[in-house]
């Protein structure tokens, strides 16, 4: 596995093949500015020792969106290609770092760097999940005044997961962009709670996007 633990690291290139837990993972929701891009991650199965999360893990586990994911393949993991999971506040040895030195930090609410032209299929469940997040302007310092930063996921290609192309929950002020989703067993893209009752005047768009509901072999 790859984890990130430092902001403005270069990760390209790289072919991860069979492994257990979270791949190419962002590891305590502190780091920023990295890029990781044209990277595959093959064959990622789950392990009952690590981490909770390991247990349905993903070849990408982003959790600051505050960085750049794109031109990497997921192709073949137990549960989700891409897991955007947005921590409420960072954890770990930097996010205890953070707290020691009385700083508050918002993972969730830190606007989107850039997520585009990645490709997930094959996967047990999900092809992208998008988890709690609610972006918004500074969001990182954790504003008292919240103005939103929408983010845009864009070129997003998934297909054959066996589950959904995109799954989404809890989720406000976020829009999917040129996304093709092919020949999923549920659906190609689902919700659950966006733009909920106290997100006043967001607004979610879905654009640009191809559905196909079964591909012939």
């Amino acid at each position: 596995a790859l984890p990130i633990c430092v902001d403005g690291l270069l990760v390209e290139w790289n072919v991860v093949f069979d492994t257990r837990g979270h791949t190419i993972f962002i590891e305590d929701g502190t780091e920023r500015k990295n890029i990781i891009r044209y990277n595959l991650v093959g064959v990622v199965r789950p392990i009952w020792s690590l981490l909770m999360v390991d247990q349905s893990p993903s070849c990408y586990w982003i959790v600051n969106p505050d960085n750049e994911i794109y031109g990497n393949i997921a192709a073949g993991s137990s549960h989700y290609g891409f897991w955007m999971r947005s921590l409420e506040e960072p954890d770990g040895t930097s996010g205890q770092r953070e707290a020691d030195a009385g700083l508050k930090r918002c993972p969730n609410w830190t606007p989107l760097l850039r997520f585009d032209d990645n490709v997930a299929h094959s996967t047990g469940k999900h092809g992208l999940k998008v988890s709690n997040y609610f972006p918004v302007e500074d969001g990182y310092m954790c504003p008292d005044s919240a103005v939103s930063a929408p983010a845009v996921f864009k070129n997003f290609s998934s297909f054959k997961n066996r589950h959904m192309g995109v799954w989404g929950e809890f989720l406000v002020d976020v829009h999917f962009d040129h996304f093709k989703l092919v020949d999923h067993v549920k659906s190609g893209i689902e919700f659950k709670y966006i733009n909920g009752r106290e997100a006043k005047f967001a607004t979610s768009y879905i654009s640009n996007t191809l559905f196909v509901g079964r591909m012939h072999d």
